[in-house]
C-alpha cells in the first residue's frame, strides 16, 4: 500500500482484539506515507519532522470515535475507533460522506470484529485482521 499509494485501498478495516496494535498500525501507516526517510528505512523513521508532527496536522490526519461521524470534516487520512459499535445509520452516513468527497480520503476503521459492518462498506474495504501473539 505504501509503494502504490494511488492504487491503495481507500477504506481499510483493522480488525482484531484490543491490544493487538490496530491503532498503532494505523498511525504508523499514515506516518510512513509521508516520512522523508522511507526509502532508506522501509518504514517511517519516527525521527524526521514529518514523523514527529504529522499526527497533529488536521488537514492530513484526524482520529475520531465512531460517535463523531456526523461531524466529520475532510482530512487526507481518517482513523475511526470503536467502529464495531457504530450503528448502521452512521455507517451509511459515513459512506455517503465518503462518496461526496471529490478527493477521497483514506479511512482506517478500528474494530474488534467486522460482524456489525454493513455489506456495502465491507465490500469496499481492505480487511486486515490482527491477533494476539502467543508467548512462543
Amino acid at each position: 500500500m505504501l509503494k502504490s499509494p494511488y492504487t491503495a485501498p481507500k477504506i481499510v478495516i483493522l480488525s482484531g482484539p484490543y491490544g493487538t496494535g490496530r491503532k498503532t498500525l494505523a498511525r504508523n501507516y499514515v506516518k510512513s506515507r509521508y516520512c522523508t526517510e522511507l526509502e532508506k528505512s522501509g518504514s517511517n523513521c519516527g525521527t524526521c519532522e514529518i514523523c514527529r508532527n504529522i499526527l497533529t496536522n488536521k488537514e492530513v490526519y484526524k482520529e475520531i470515535d465512531y460517535s463523531q461521524i456526523d461531524t466529520l470534516t475532510f482530512a487526507k487520512n481518517i482513523v475511526i475507533t470503536n467502529f464495531e459499535l457504530c450503528p448502521r445509520d452512521k455507517q451509511v452516513k459515513l459512506l455517503e460522506w465518503f462518496d461526496s468527497q471529490d478527493i477521497k480520503p483514506t479511512i482506517l476503521l478500528i474494530a474488534d470484529n467486522t460482524d456489525n459492518i454493513i455489506d456495502s462498506l465491507y465490500m469496499l474495504s481492505f480487511i486486515l485482521r490482527t491477533s494476539l501473539l502467543s508467548i512462543e
